[in-house]
């Protein structure tokens, strides 16, 4: 998390890539990595979006959240639905950036950011009212 804070992505990158490694291998049988280990997914996806490497970004935000049906561990769902909306935004895909967005305030209706970042994408796409 250090190189990811020191905007070093390459190397954090590379970091969260092993320490993502390092728990499949504690995984037996190919089973679904427990939930404290959610924050190396949800970070890794991060990371990888500032990379511009939408793609994987969302295939780690959406493994982030199937590990953590319960929302028991940070970040919350809700948070995590938001950062997924940000690589949909990006590859300019207004349908999943929206769904995203709205499963993120439906999870937590006071999440200032969630209605910032719906507006932009409704100012993108002409929908005013």
């Amino acid at each position: 998390m250090a190189l990811d804070s020191l905007k070093d992505y390459s190397n954090a990158s590379k970091d969260y890539v092993a320490a993502i490694r390092l728990v499949q291998n504690e995984t037996p049988n190919d089973t679904k990595p427990l939930p404290k280990f959610k924050p190396y997914y949800a970070n890794y996806a991060l990371v990888l979006y500032r990379l511009n490497d939408f793609d994987n970004a969302i295939k780690y935000y959406d493994q982030a959240t199937a590990m953590d049906p319960s929302d028991a561990e940070e970040p919350k769902q809700y948070y995590v639905y938001y950062l997924e909306s940000q690589p949909y935004l990006k590859k300019t895909d207004f349908t999943n950036t929206i769904g995203y967005l709205n499963k993120a305030m439906a999870l937590n209706p006071k999440f200032v950011e969630g209605f910032f970042a719906r507006v932009q994408v409704y100012k993108q796409t002409s929908q005013f009212q």
